[in-house]
């Protein structure tokens, strides 16, 4: 048998192992990270992390890194996902919705280029163009000031599914407003400056949880967390480590030793937050995004299941937040929600319904009650909505929503003038829809329980 063939693949082989390595060697020449635009980045992040920062002189470096940025990219020297990652958080930085969405067009050319980058940068930049141009940001990673507050800014809530905004690597709803509070609470570390030791610190920790949500100090878990991390950079690894145990006392990670956990759904985490024992050996545990953990526990899109059990009691959604509550071997759930019956129709938070979940000779039993005790409006505060909803423009914006929530109390105050007007309210309106009209529709049903079978 003639071994021609055999020379044949011989040489083959050493041209395509030849073809390979100059490929090879090409591809990585080309996939090479831009080391400029990289130490760009990080001067850019650097910059923001010194307690002492000088704001306009950072502008006056953020304008000149945005200027190099445009140079590089025009002369096609970013050729690698991280590159254009980098120059996205440069244009992140920038000053008007023409930078933002050159961050969002870089950002979406960085995952084209390679999918494992991490896609929160993406989220922030389309939410801070949306926010740039007044709308409704979709994925909630901005907040900004309003008054002495710092605020969630607003959101359509229905353009982005929970799985996509994991997937973006972005808080979910709830734990954004957990964000959000936190934001304006001050900082145990402010009230450890003046204390006479870390023992009267810590017995004010207590004190405080114990004021739930009208402690105006941040003495939840990350509070406490973020406090022993500065006690550790400061040197103090004792007291950090006794900070790190109040910790764990008052928030304890193991809920009971059966580890106790909803089963797997589609609306909330299935690991619990808490679980309530009845006399009858029974356990309900709840699973969801935790809003406070103080002397109650809140909590928003959650569930209630009973341990040891596939069934799902019940979900309560993004919408609405609950305070949950255990005593006399009943479960009470309180529904919250924010309605203008404050001092001059100021938006306030109320109690809108009780539910309690108890056993009655091993079978569940749930009774639920609106609250009807609410200080509503007296005519004149009613006459005064009706004249500026009929006096008001057909431009839907977040006044006109304000408005909505005074007209809903006035029906509920027994103004059926006022209950027509909220009935219309979409017909005068057609252009209601995303997170508007998800807010119309709870009114709705608010309103139609308002009405119902329970009243006395």
């Amino acid at each position: 048998m003639s071994n021609q063939p055999v020379k044949h693949l011989s040489r083959y082989f050493s041209t395509l192992l030849l073809l390979i390595a100059v490929c090879s060697t090409s591809a990585n020449a080309q996939t090479a990270d831009n080391e400029e635009i990289l130490m760009m980045y990080q001067a850019d992040q650097a910059s923001r992390l010194s307690p002492d920062t000088d704001w306009t002189l950072l502008a006056k470096q953020d304008s000149l890194r945005r200027i190099r940025a445009y140079e590089l990219i025009d002369s096609g020297l970013l050729t690698t996902g991280n590159d254009y990652h980098h120059a996205a958080m440069i244009f992140q930085h920038g000053l008007d919705s023409v930078d933002y969405g050159k961050a969002v067009d870089l950002m979406r050319k960085a995952l084209e280029l390679d999918s494992t980058i991490n896609k929160w940068l993406l989220a922030a930049a389309i939410d801070r163009e949306l926010m740039s141009k007044e709308q409704p940001q979709i994925f909630g990673t901005q907040y900004r000031r309003e008054g002495d507050r710092m605020v969630r800014y607003k959101i359509d809530t229905t353009q982005i599914s929970p799985e996509e905004r994991a997937a973006h690597g972005v808080r979910s709803l709830a734990e954004q407003l957990v964000v959000e509070r936190e934001f304006n609470l001050i900082p145990i570390s402010s009230y450890h400056r003046t204390a006479e030791s870390l023992e009267q610190t810590m017995s004010f920790i207590e004190q405080e949880r114990e004021k739930g949500d009208t402690s105006r100090f941040n003495v939840g878990e990350n509070g406490l967390r973020h406090f022993a991390d500065q006690l550790m950079q400061k040197g103090d690894n004792e007291g950090a480590a006794r900070v790190q145990q109040l910790q764990k006392a008052l928030y304890p990670t193991a809920v009971n030793e059966e580890d106790c956990h909803c089963p797997e759904n589609k609306y909330a985490p299935s690991k619990a937050n808490q679980v309530f024992t009845f006399s009858n050996g029974q356990k309900i545990v709840a699973c969801g995004f935790v809003l406070n953990h103080g002397a109650f526990l809140e909590l928003s899109e959650f569930v209630l299941a009973e341990c040891d059990s596939d069934h799902i009691i019940d979900f309560w959604d993004a919408m609405r937040s609950c305070r949950l509550s255990f005593s006399r071997d009943t479960l009470l759930i309180e529904d919250l929600y924010t309605l203008p019956l404050g001092d001059n129709l100021q938006e306030t938070v109320i109690t809108w319904a009780r539910e309690y979940i108890s056993y009655d000779h091993g079978v569940l039993k749930r009774d639920k009650a609106i609250n009807r005790n609410l200080k509503l409006y007296d005519q004149s505060t009613i006459q005064a909505v009706l004249k500026a909803y009929e006096s008001t423009d057909n431009i839907l914006n977040d006044a006109k929503m304000g408005l909505l929530d005074r007209l809903f109390v006035a029906a509920i105050s027994n103004s059926e003038e006022a209950k027509v007007a909220f009935m219309q309210f979409r017909g005068r309106f057609p252009e209601l829809d995303g997170a508007y009209l998800h807010q119309y529709r709870i009114l709705q049903e608010m309103l139609t329980a308002w009405d119902g079978v329970d009243r006395p």
